[in-house]
């Protein structure tokens, strides 16, 4: 594989006896070791190309799973993907390429009724879908998308608190300002640069005892 240009970042994740990485390569994109003795437990199939997002676990449909995104190409001629991987034993449960972007950062953010909210920099815009299990199986539906002119974060964590989404629709093409949304996907506020306050650019913020920092 290939050494992105920023290297391999993803933050590795524990869950059991099992760590669990994103290794990217294009016939093992997640891989689960025993985090005793280091043997390789099970791996999933490729999601796309390297990029930077860590894996995480989220529950959707009723279902522990790993949440993993894959680049796609610039231009998007090779697509990447968002999925859901089994933690069982690193089969995809679904997946989901409606959205693209060639470096992706921040992760999915699960939404109240199944639902994930992806973002991204570089014009790829953002995205709301929502994953259904029926029986044995799972669906995905795109819920809403975004232009890069209504949502995208190119590198900080999106943050759900309470009935709201808070978003540095922030990158090297836009500078839009920190903004709110509804969880339908509207906007609430921004602070716009244009009416003289700050954009955040592209820092860091947190939330605490109703607080943004």
């Amino acid at each position: 594989v290939e050494l992105p240009r920023w290297g391999f970042s993803q933050a590795p994740l524990l869950y059991k006896n099992l760590v669990i990485l994103a290794v990217q390569s294009p016939d093992a994109f997640i891989v689960a070791f025993d985090k005793e003795k280091g043997d390789v437990v099970w791996k999933s199939g490729s999601l796309g190309l390297p990029g930077y997002v860590s894996p995480s676990i989220v529950t959707l449909g009723g279902v522990e799973q790993v949440i993993a995104v894959g680049a796609s190409n610039r231009g998007a001629t090779e697509k990447g993907g968002t999925a859901g991987i089994s933690l069982e034993n690193g089969s995809v449960l679904w997946t989901y390429d409606g959205w693209q972007c060639f470096i992706p950062i921040p992760n999915p953010i699960v939404l109240p009724g199944d639902r994930l909210f992806i973002t991204g920099g570089y014009n790829s815009g953002s995205a709301i879908i929502q994953v259904k299990k029926s029986g044995d199986k799972f669906e995905v539906s795109e819920v809403k998308k975004f232009t890069p002119e209504e949502c995208g974060s190119q590198i900080q964590q999106p943050i759900l608190y309470k009935d709201h989404l808070y978003v540095g629709s922030n990158s090297n093409e836009r500078m839009d300002g920190l903004t709110c949304y509804t969880l339908d996907g509207t906007i609430k506020w921004r602070t716009d640069t244009a009416k003289g306050q700050p954009s955040i650019e592209r820092g860091s913020f947190i939330i605490t005892d109703d607080l943004m920092i």
